[in-house]
């Protein structure tokens, strides 16, 4: 799998030192890297804003012009890890709002060593974004990418999978055994809900909703809502536990 990768670099010299350093990586997690060098954010807008590139990963300096940039592409295309300069999540979460999905590289003197991790824990999110479940109904087999599922509500033994584009197929089953089948992107809000993590764009901690990308929102339970947060911001922190 090739990954696109963006970095906001005018000097020659840190170019190729970045160039190696990506290409290292990626080559470990055994995929192709398609590297673009911007000389300037205005550079990188032509491309990635008025010339519809896409990228995976965006590398970008930490400043208020940078992230106002950076904003607009999460809008194009919200599946973009962008990585920069901060110390703590809460600095991703006051520049991106309700788009937090966007890696820490914090700040160090092992600038090199910060960069590999937080780009490792990009590739880990892009593919887990690629994998898929499947299930088996009476008379057909249902076959799913993840990023595609918002959602799953559970009613007695029955539960239905709600996409991002509103469609919904039933299934009999277990909400327990379907969430045993699903990574670690999938919680429960609710006895009777299990969200993908991905696909939130806000949680109304007044009226303990769950809000997605796609428009659609489900219910928090008392009882769970606490540790939900918790699992969900420890899930935005890098994804550690």
């Amino acid at each position: 799998m090739e990954i696109s990768v963006g970095m906001v670099v005018n000097d020659a010299a840190k170019r190729d030192k970045y160039k190696n350093i990506v290409n290292l990586i990626l080559g470990r997690e055994l995929h192709r890297a398609d590297i673009s060098f911007y000389s300037s954010l205005n550079n990188l807008y032509e491309s990635t804003i008025s010339g519809n590139k896409k990228l995976n990963i965006l590398i970008i300096p930490a400043a208020q012009q940078s992230f106002k940039l950076a904003k607009e592409i999460r809008v194009k295309d919200r599946n973009c890890i962008i990585i920069y300069p901060a110390q703590n999540m809460d600095c991703v979460l006051d520049s991106f709002e309700s788009m937090p999905m966007a890696y820490v590289l914090p700040n160090s003197n092992h600038e090199q060593g910060d960069l590999a991790t937080a780009i490792k824990k990009a590739v880990k999110y892009i593919d887990k974004q690629t994998q898929d479940v499947m299930f088996e109904t009476k008379s057909k087999l249902l076959h799913y990418a993840l990023y595609e599922i918002d959602y799953f509500e559970s009613q007695y033994r029955i539960v239905h999978i709600i996409k991002t584009n509103g469609n919904t197929e039933t299934v009999t089953a277990r909400l327990d055994d379907v969430q045993g089948l699903l990574p670690r992107n999938f919680a429960r809000c609710h006895q009777s809900f299990l969200v993908n993590m991905d696909n939130i764009k806000s949680i109304d901690k007044t009226n303990k909703e769950v809000h997605f990308h796609s428009g659609q929102s489900v219910p928090s339970s008392k009882k769970l809502f606490t540790s939900f947060l918790e699992v969900y911001k420890k899930y935005l922190n890098g994804g550690e536990e």
